[in-house]
């Protein structure tokens, strides 16, 4: 999850003109910034919006609740913060599951 809030995972446009969109892409090892081979796997390169099945909190003291519409409306579920070298995933619920389109920090 990304230190800030997201409203809507499908992107935004800062000016109008250019789309900014959220997608998943392998990991990158924090300390020594190699990728360890997730590049290429499978879902890499895909859109965010309703295609998660778990999250991962990598922050060390804030919650981030997974939202299943845009603006942070609908059902939830909070991500415990995960800091550290391991960064456990959390499989979201079912009602979430592939159906997810903003988080929250909180």
């Amino acid at each position: 999850m990304a230190n800030q809030s997201v409203p809507d995972y499908y992107g935004y446009s800062p000016n109008g003109a250019v789309l900014v969109r959220y997608i998943f892409r392998g990991g990158v090892d924090r300390i020594t910034g190699s990728n360890p081979g997730c590049t290429g796997a499978s879902g890499d390169g895909i859109g965010v919006k309703n295609a998660a099945a778990s999250a991962v909190n990598n922050e060390c003291s804030v919650n981030n609740i997974v939202y299943f519409n845009s603006g942070y409306q609908g059902t939830s579920q909070t991500i415990a913060p995960g800091c550290g070298s391991d960064w456990p995933s959390t499989n979201l619920k079912s009602a979430l599951k592939n159906n997810n389109a903003s988080h929250k920090r909180s």
